[in-house]
């Protein structure tokens, strides 16, 4: 049985979609939680990977995709005598592939615990400053320099309980600190959101 290419499941019909329309001032950039979307229930999580330019076409094209989740070293260095502690994180690049793609929110799980937080490199290249709120607990990051508030915004936590239910941990950033020249040099940002974004 064939099954048209542009054919997908009711539960699933809104990934077709674009993720941007190119209206809105903040954007995902990576998401853990248990909310319903289209009146069907679910987990989503996802991060965002940093893709050079010049093989944007090759991972976006790609039929496998990409990795879905953060992957490291830890939590804690277990290491042999013969090993040393590396503490790169990062995206699983292109199906049957070695690539690893930078994630622009590094991740965890612990126990029933996942952490979502945005990557240092760019925090600070943009010298982003953190203060924190309560209720609900957030870290917001702010440009201070400008001086551009509310840059970054984390809820880093999410706890899981049975049966399959994540409380919602997400990373969500101003679309303005996106298309500053220091992405658009070093990396085609936002591999799965560019073509919207720029």
């Amino acid at each position: 049985m064939e099954v048209d290419d542009n054919w997908w499941p009711s539960c699933l019909s809104h990934l077709r979609e674009p993720y941007l329309n190119g209206a809105e001032e903040i954007v995902t950039v990576a998401e853990i939680t248990s909310e319903n979307r289209n009146g069907y229930e679910g987990v989503i999580e996802s991060y965002t990977a940093l893709v050079p330019e010049n093989r944007l076409d090759e991972v976006l094209s790609n039929s496998g995709g990409i990795g879905h989740k953060v992957k490291g070293w830890g939590p804690g260095p277990c290491l042999d005598k013969d090993q040393s502690y590396v503490g790169n994180m990062w995206i699983q690049g292109p199906k049957a592939s070695d690539d690893k793609l930078e994630a622009l929110v590094v991740g965890w799980e612990y126990h029933n615990k996942s952490v979502m937080i945005p990557d240092n490199g760019f925090l600070l290249a943009y010298g982003l400053c953190p203060r924190v709120l309560k209720n609900p607990d957030r870290i917001i990051w702010d440009d201070l320099n400008a001086p551009f508030y509310d840059v970054v915004s984390v809820q880093p936590l999410s706890h899981y309980e049975i049966p399959n239910t994540y409380s919602t941990a997400e990373v969500l950033i101003n679309k303005k600190y996106t298309r500053l020249c220091w992405f658009k040099e070093m990396c085609s940002c936002f591999c799965l959101l560019r073509r919207a974004l720029l």
